[in-house]
């Protein structure tokens, strides 16, 4: 079948189904009209089947790579850091899409360019890195593809449902926004990092 949309793969379903019921039906198994209400129920189901709304999504401190976080800090307990890796991959694409935008709050990989942009290539979304304490070391490294990041900084503010999100890898003690409270009470801007791990 090959690579294509949801609603290809439905489309693809409902003709499909439209040839089955026309060929019962030169064999007289169905009536017209068996087959027309058939078509109109799969027609609705196409209608009901959406894309889910591309969402934005925060991570920090992944670590691939990073043996010693199975041992020492975090403490993850896999056998192997391959297991880790492979472990990460699979949670990370259950939970995201390839339309989501991934913000990384830093320290993604500890491996050289070639070991990082095959993580990246494994990984759902639209990935943006904010520059931890860990990163350099491929994103020195010339056999690193640097496409497979959107974008590159060490900082950033975006928007996201109507609030200012500001990112960094390591906390900052005041930033810009800080104190700002829409009507209800609730804060205007968030402050989003990684490094602490806790």
């Amino acid at each position: 079948m090959g690579q294509c949309t949801g609603r290809e793969y439905y489309e693809g379903m409902l003709s499909d189904y439209v040839a089955i019921i026309n060929g019962l039906m030169q064999e007289h198994h169905y009536t017209e009209e068996n087959v027309e209400h058939l078509q109109s129920k799969l027609k609705g189901f196409l209608k009901v089947q959406k894309s889910p709304t591309p969402r934005i999504l925060y991570i920090a401190d992944c670590h691939f790579y990073h043996r010693r976080l199975n041992t020492e800090m975090d403490r993850r307990g896999f056998g192997s850091v391959e297991e880790m890796n492979d472990h990460m991959i699979r949670q990370w694409n259950k939970k995201g899409t390839k339309k989501d935008t991934v913000y990384i709050l830093g320290d993604f990989s500890l491996a050289d360019g070639f070991q990082t942009s095959g993580i990246l290539e494994c990984l759902t979304g639209k990935k943006h890195l904010i520059i931890g304490n860990h990163d350099g070391r491929y994103l020195g490294d010339k056999c690193f593809e640097d496409f497979r990041f959107v974008s590159c900084q060490d900082y950033k503010e975006i928007r996201d449902k109507g609030r200012t999100v500001i990112l960094s890898h390591y906390p900052i003690f005041c930033y810009k926004g800080q104190y700002r409270r829409d009507k209800q009470g609730r804060p205007r801007t968030y402050m989003l990092y990684g490094h602490v791990h806790d």
